[in-house]
């Protein structure tokens, strides 16, 4: 019992750190290492980032092709995955790939050969060998969809208000890529996330992308329903000659009711959220406040009187 508690102790610490390995790959912080680079030489820099870059790949690429899938539909869906995650470097799926392979093959290998090595049976250390395995297997698809999840919210609470803006924009004489730029600087501050996806929205357009594709592609991008509305009504505004102005009213105001809808849902859920803890924290506590001095006096009342159920 002793020895499983410390493979699961090391293999927490070892998850933990690969964690942070993972998280710092997949989202540099360059403002906390910019006083380190300006120290170093730009030859030296250029040369080592080469050489580390090279010896990255290798290692991810040597590990991903354990977990990468032959059907190559099925990397499109977790490149999907990726960009909703707001992951569009290019390593981003070799990373996915390979974490998943260092959790569900490495780790639970090391752990079968350590128990092993401390005497415990071979069917024991297989069996932890087998839960590490599929707890490993687990753990990047669900760091894959907090970040999902923490993405799509911070877009959905933000949306309605940029969707103002632009339609505020759109008023105001501008074109509908003019102020889908503008917005995007506005609201640089305030959501980040809708900025970069704006942005990005931008970058196509100016490139010579056509509306419908750039659209199209900030649907795929996001993956919000209401995002894919808002662009399927505008490709077909674009498509049948409609007045863009009028659409983005109607979607605006469409858009406030599905938001007042969601909070009063929100809203009416608290009430049986709030009855858990009360039930039990609450309640036991205020039972004992209640209950309790009448327990006692009955006890010093039974054990005054000599009554044996006192004893």
């Amino acid at each position: 019992m002793k020895n499983a508690l410390i493979l699961i102790i090391i293999w927490l610490t070892i998850t933990g750190i690969a964690f942070v390995v993972i998280k710092r790959l997949l989202i540099p912080n360059f403002d906390n290492r910019l006083d380190s680079f300006k120290k170093i030489r730009v030859e030296r820099l250029s040369n080592n980032t080469i050489l580390s870059g090279e010896s990255f790949t290798g290692i991810l690429n040597l590990l991903g092709k354990f977990s990468m899938p032959v059907d190559a539909w099925q990397s499109s869906k977790i490149k999907i995955r990726l960009l909703n995650a707001g992951l569009h470097g290019e390593k981003s799926i070799l990373i996915y790939y390979a974490s998943k392979t260092f959790f569900t093959l490495i780790i639970p290998a090391a752990s079968f050969i350590y128990s092993y090595k401390q005497g415990h049976t071979i069917s024991n250390a297989f069996l932890l060998a087998t839960a590490l395995a599929i707890v490993g297997y687990i753990i990047p698809d669900l760091m894959l969809n907090y970040k999902i999840r923490k993405r799509q919210t911070a877009l959905i609470n933000s949306f309605p208000d940029a969707l103002d803006l632009v339609r505020i924009c759109v008023d105001t004489g501008l074109g509908l890529d003019a102020a889908i730029s503008r917005v995007g600087d506005e609201v640089r501050i305030v959501s980040p996330i809708l900025a970069e996806e704006f942005e990005q929205l931008s970058i196509e357009l100016r490139a010579g992308s056509s509306r419908d594709n750039a659209l199209t592609n900030l649907a795929i991008r996001t993956g919000i329903k209401d995002i894919e509305a808002l662009v399927a009504m505008l490709k077909q505004a674009n498509r049948f000659g409609t007045n863009v102005t009028e659409s983005l009213h109607v979607f605006a105001e469409d858009l406030r009711a599905k938001r007042k809808v969601r909070s009063q849902e929100l809203a009416a859920k608290i009430p049986v959220k709030i009855s858990i803890p009360i039930i039990l924290c609450i309640f036991p506590a205020l039972f004992v406040v209640i209950i309790g001095p009448a327990i006692i006096s009955l006890f010093n009342t039974l054990q005054n009187t000599g009554n044996p159920l006192g004893k």
